[in-house]
């Protein structure tokens, strides 16, 4: 199954930079500090309870370069979350490009999705737990990310002929589980939790191919 490092969802730091507000970069420098400051203050405190002020300060830029990029904590939150989702769907179009459609196709995908979120608890709980404490437009948010990655599953897997409906319905299902990891603090438990998961899909899928009636030849 191919490989990926749950960091490179978030923009990394990128080079230092000379002083200067005006330096060449400085905006996506400043950018992308934020955004992982936002990360770490949100693990830290949780959504809720994180402050402009931890934000900047995880960040280590000032609460004026702050305001220059988002109006406010939310905003931040939302472009986080944002990022995390794109980058995320990025690296599972990545890893199944080249293979044939079918079941090895999606599960390979899902495969991907899963090493992401049980590999890495602080990005899970983002996208799974704090998007929900944004309020409406986290979860409108969130509804459009499953409905993306659904969208994703029903192109690349096309045999069991699923809608994107029923997709966003098995997506819910795999992230409930991994909640429930999350609340029982066993996340570590990596191969267990993945190997249950792609078994259960595998099942389904196959049921579903096994049920849709063959054209006559």
């Amino acid at each position: 199954m191919t490989e990926v490092d749950p960091a490179k969802l978030v923009p990394e730091r990128g080079p230092r930079l000379p002083p200067g507000p005006r330096a060449e970069g400085a905006w996506d420098h400043h950018r992308r500090k934020l955004r992982n400051g936002m990360m770490r203050a949100v693990a830290a405190n949780g959504y809720d309870r994180a402050k402009v002020a931890d934000i900047v300060r995880e960040a280590q830029v000032s609460r004026r370069t702050f305001y220059e990029h988002f109006a406010d904590k939310q905003e931040c939150f939302l472009d986080v979350y944002e990022a995390a989702t794109s980058r995320l769907v990025d690296a599972i179009n990545e890893a199944v490009r080249d293979q044939p459609y079918g079941q090895h196709r999606m599960l390979t995908g899902m495969d991907v999705y899963l090493r992401a979120v049980i590999g890495d608890p602080e990005l899970a709980r983002v996208l799974l737990v704090e998007i929900v404490r944004v309020g409406p437009e986290g979860m409108r948010r969130r509804r459009d990310a499953y409905r993306q990655w659904a969208e994703m599953l029903a192109r690349n897997f096309t045999d069991a002929e699923f809608t994107a409906a029923q997709w966003q319905s098995l997506i819910a299902s795999v992230n409930e589980r991994v909640l429930v990891a999350l609340d029982d603090e066993a996340l570590g438990d990596l191969p267990e939790i993945r190997g249950q998961i792609l078994d259960l899909l595998d099942a389904v899928l196959t049921a579903r191919r096994a049920s849709t009636p063959q054209p006559r030849v």
